[in-house]
């Protein structure tokens, strides 16, 4: 979503855009661009990442990478850059509206962005290394700088999902909210932003 510069009342109006949804990689990928270029207008002001669902993002679609040989991985791992790239690179703020679970690069997309509202009932994870990888996508830089070393190794090498508050309390997430106070609590964000 992003949200153009008029104060809340006063005619406010939202340009909605899938900027994360749950159906994996090449779809984020562009609903981040999308975002991107829209984000470049002078009227918006900030942008507002969230799920099309129950999930924030579920990251890639594991099984249909069964088959996968070292071309097509490579290719994913370049277009995970190219995501996290783009979006931080994005010259406005970005609250992630955590709406469900942020998984794999779903969890790198949420950790990345500049202020993270969750839903209690959220889970943020990033399991990579329960197909043999390491996190990929910028996981393992922002990761250690959001919570401590060995937490974020622990984390890291687990594949561990945490709750929403557990989140919270680690420095991973700046608020939890109810189901119903989501949307109330980022539009006070965006509107003190």
């Amino acid at each position: 979503m992003l949200f153009d510069g008029q104060p809340v009342g006063q005619g406010r109006e939202r340009t909605v855009r899938p900027a994360v949804v749950d159906d994996g990689q090449r779809h984020v990928r562009v609903g981040v661009g999308e975002c991107r270029d829209a984000a470049g207008g002078r009227l918006a002001r900030v942008v507002v990442l969230t799920g099309n669902g129950d999930a924030f993002c579920a990251g890639g679609d594991v099984e249909s990478m069964e088959g996968w040989d070292v071309e097509d991985f490579d290719q994913m791992r370049r277009e995970g850059e190219r995501i996290v790239h783009d979006m931080v690179n994005l010259d406005k703020p970005v609250v992630a509206r955590i709406n469900g679970d942020a998984v794999g690069l779903g969890a790198t997309l949420a950790l990345f962005a500049d202020i993270l509202v969750a839903t209690e009932d959220a889970r943020i994870g990033d399991p990579h290394v329960s197909v043999g990888l390491t996190a990929g996508d910028g996981g393992a830089v922002i990761w250690p700088l959001l919570t401590s070393m060995s937490t974020a190794k622990e984390l890291l090498m687990t594949g561990d999902l945490v709750s929403a508050s557990e989140a919270e309390e680690l420095g991973l997430v700046n608020h939890v909210v109810s189901d119903e106070e989501l949307d109330e609590r980022v539009d006070e964000l965006v509107d003190s932003l």
